[in-house]
This record gives structure tokens, sequence and C-alpha cells, in this order.
């Protein structure tokens, strides 16, 4: 929560700098100002570790978090839509009472909104019914751009879109496209037709806001921290990660969430198409998940939480900062060498 995954590099880089000089310099003096150092960095962690930048806000809230485990090649597949939205369909028809949120994975819905508006429309109705807020991956067409997004079905308000601001370079979008673009396309047609998104990384959920990111945004400190600055009191990650199969991917990607919910102490839900869905708590700390490559939905309670943590308010100024008088340390020897 100071320094974020930087000054946590950082900190473990200074650790091993301090053991290596102690192999080096065996000197009396040398092993005590090392000791000292080490035991300062290990107070100074647990110190941070027991400070809360954070409040809780509002009541809890109830959630409900949707693994459909659709395989990748059927996602695709124009002839298996109806079987998808069926899927989804019944897991949200089986929503306890009383949730206020439903998250579905990223592209859950492999088509756009204009394809299916009856389906859209029941899903409208079915929120007002039951007082229940849905957050659905499905890509959007604006003119003649296309995005992967979130869409939010909330009462019969209307409805509210958020747009993937950090796309995978050669997956979402061509880099120079000026250069590479008809090449790549000559290979694989289709391939990085999105367009970055802009605007707001919230979205409102009840009295509390969500701070979105699809994928790999929330690997990212920036792109999350960009829906803390907006006001978020929670996170919410939409991903799909049946494209890496039985790989670390989806284990390494959990990590990362950890990592963010931790820099910013607030609440992080993930709903993810095979895994790893999981509530994970403001500490960091995965409180429950759904095993991989099953169809399910995950239920439970997450606090949303008021404020910001000086990674949340500052960014990574204080750790450029930091790097930079080390830097200026590091040389400074030479310049007296010099003079």
């Amino acid at each position: 929560p100071w320094l974020g995954q930087y000054g946590v590099g950082l900190a473990t880089a200074a650790v091993a700098a301090i053991l290596a000089a102690l192999a080096v310099r065996r000197s009396p003096l040398a092993m005590t100002a090392g000791g000292a150092a080490l035991a300062a960095l290990y107070g100074a962690a647990l110190a941070a570790a027991t400070v809360s930048f954070t409040h809780p806000s509002g009541a809890p809230l109830q959630v409900r978090l949707l693994q459909g485990n659709v395989p990748i090649s059927e996602k695709w597949d124009a002839p298996k839509l109806d079987a998808i939205l069926l899927r989804y369909a019944t897991l949200i028809a089986a929503t306890p009472p009383g949730t206020q949120l439903v998250v579905l994975p990223e592209t859950a819905f492999p088509v756009f909104q204009t394809e299916i508006p009856q389906f859209i429309d029941n899903l409208r109705r079915w929120s007002a019914a039951h007082h229940s807020t849905l957050i659905i991956g499905m890509p959007e067409v604006a003119g003649r751009d296309y995005y992967n997004a979130a869409l939010e079905i909330d009462s019969l308000a209307p409805l509210r879109w958020y747009r993937k601001q950090h796309l995978v370079p050669f997956g979402e979008y061509i880099p120079l496209p000026w250069l590479l673009a008809s090449l790549v396309h000559n290979f694989m047609p289709g391939l990085g037709s999105f367009t970055v998104g802009r605007g707001a990384s919230v979205l409102p959920v009840g009295g509390e806001q969500a701070g979105m990111s699809i994928c790999y945004e929330e690997s990212f400190s920036r792109d999350v921290r960009k829906g803390v600055v907006q006001g978020a009191n929670f996170l919410v990650n939409i991903s799909d990660y049946a494209w890496y199969g039985h790989s670390i991917a989806a284990a390494q990607s959990l990590q990362m969430a950890a990592m963010q919910a931790r820099e910013e102490q607030k609440p992080d839900v993930r709903a993810t198409n095979t895994g790893i869905t999981a509530l994970i708590t403001p500490a960091g700390r995965v409180a429950v998940q759904l095993p991989q490559f099953v169809e399910g939905a995950l239920d439970g309670k997450i606090q949303p939480m008021a404020g910001q943590t000086p990674f949340g308010r500052w960014g990574e100024w204080p750790f450029l900062a930091m790097a930079l008088l080390l830097l200026a340390l590091a040389y400074l020897p030479a310049i007296k060498r010099r003079r």
C-alpha cells in the first residue's frame, strides 16, 4: 500500500544486496550495519502491514460470480451460441435472493448486444425484479469501432459500458499498424481489430463504485489505480484464461490480482470463464475460489472500502523519486574520485 509492486521489488533487491555485501565484507562493522539494515527493512514491512488506509463504506454487498467453463473451441462457434446463453441464463436464474451483484466473465456473451436484443431485455426485467445488477463481458460495437467491453444492466436504467483500455498487442490490437497491419491480416484476418477504450474506469453498483478491469489489465497497477482515483470502493475483474489451457497463467493472474487488492486495500471480485474465479480481501488474501475447469457459481459477501492508500493516491512517483535518489547516491563516489 505504500510503494506498490515496484516498492516490493526494491525492498527485495535491497535485501539481496545487503546479503551479497555481507558475504563479501565480513568485518564486524559491516556485519553490524548489514544486520541493522535487514532488521530495519523487516520492521518497516511489519509496520506497513498493520496500517489501514481504507475504511468500510456502506453495508456489505452480496455478490455472485459465474464461471461458465465454455471451451474456447466452442465459444466463437455460432451454432453453440444458444447453448452458451442458456448456460449463463440458468446460472443467473439460480441466484440466491438478496444478491446485489452478478458478474459474468470476459466475453461471456460472444456476440454484440444488438444481435440478442430480446435476451438483453429479459435480463433487464430479471434485474428489475430481483433488485440485482449484472455485469456481463461481451464485445461492443459503436459505429466502425469494436471494443472488448463489460455491459452493466441495472434494472431498467440505461445500459452502461466499460471499454477495455489496455489492449493485448497482436491479440487485440496491432502495434505500428501502418507497418504491420496488412502483413498480420494476410496471415490472421480480423486479428487486432479492437479499439482502445476511453472514459470512466468505474461502474456504479448500488451506492458504491466498482473499479473495472478486463483480463490482463489487472496485472498493471496504473490500470487498476485509474478506477480507485475515480472513486472505486471495490475492484471487479472479468477474464477468460481458457486460451492458456492448463498452464500457470490463471494461477499467476490470481496472484497479481491479490497484489492489486493489497496495494489499494480494496476487495476484488474475479469472474473468469475457466478459472480462477475468486473473492479477494483488501489484505490481498483469497477468501474463496472455484476449482478450475468446472461450471459453477461463487456466492459471497464483500465489504466496499472507501479511502486511498499512499500508492493509490500518488501512484509510482514516490518509488521513482527513491530510485533516482539511489542512483544519485550510487554515482556520488565516482564524482568524488574525479575531483
